[in-house]
């Protein structure tokens, strides 16, 4: 079990840098041992959710082919669900 999550949480964390090569939007991720630290402006904020109505990260994740990360669609949902708050918000492993 612990093995599967360090697994999961390495292919998240190379499908986070992956995607923040192609948008360019992600100023930080960094990776901590239950969650993830994602630093943007709110300006590539605004861009990557399309005025806060969708996600681009979780689009991204969900059109991965590997099973692994869809564990991980959870997390993502959580994050978007808040976008809006202005502070740093911290995320434990679902």
């Amino acid at each position: 079990m612990l093995y599967q999550t360090l697994i999961s949480q390495v292919l998240l964390h190379k499908a986070l840098l992956e995607f923040n090569e192609k948008e360019k939007a992600l100023s930080v991720i960094q990776r901590k041992l239950a969650n993830f630290d994602i630093i943007t402006s709110q300006a590539d904020l605004r861009k990557l959710t399309n005025e806060f109505t969708g996600c681009s990260v979780l689009k991204y994740l969900n059109e991965t082919k590997n099973s692994l990360l869809l564990l991980w669609r959870e997390f993502f949902v959580r994050i978007y669900q808040h976008l809006k708050l202005t502070q740093p918000i911290r995320f434990t492993k679902i």
